[in-house]
């Protein structure tokens, strides 16, 4: 306790003496603004929980490989996610096929699980 009440009793003498209170503070917000940075430095980024990240999360959790919607007879793989930037509600996740079973050349198709082999 006595060192705390020495530390208090040198500080308002120091302050005494013009500028060196103003000194003391500029030199405490330097040293706060680096212990910042360096915690800001150890928290990991993570991205943001957009509806792409979201559902891109649960593919890969799933161990599934894209998107089809029958509907609009379009699928697309991870590594491409939703590349016409829309991810509509009636998307739904599935596996990727070698292939092309629609006559148009395509090079694989994303199917719901059940239909593709794994």
């Amino acid at each position: 306790m006595s060192d705390i009440v020495n530390h208090e009793n040198l500080k308002r003498e120091l302050f005494k003496r013009p500028g060196v209170e103003l000194e003391y503070m500029k030199a405490r917000v330097e040293r706060l603004t680096a212990e910042v940075e360096r915690l800001r430095a150890m928290v990991p980024t993570v991205a943001p929980p957009t509806v792409e990240n979201i559902v891109r999360r649960y593919i890969e959790a799933n161990g599934l490989d894209g998107l089809y919607n029958e509907e609009a007879e379009c699928g697309c793989a991870l590594d491409d996610l939703a590349p016409c930037s829309f991810i509509g509600s009636d998307c739904l996740a599935g596996v990727k096929v070698d292939g092309c079973t629609c006559g148009e050349g395509c090079d694989f198709h994303t199917v719901a699980a059940e239909e593709g082999e794994r």
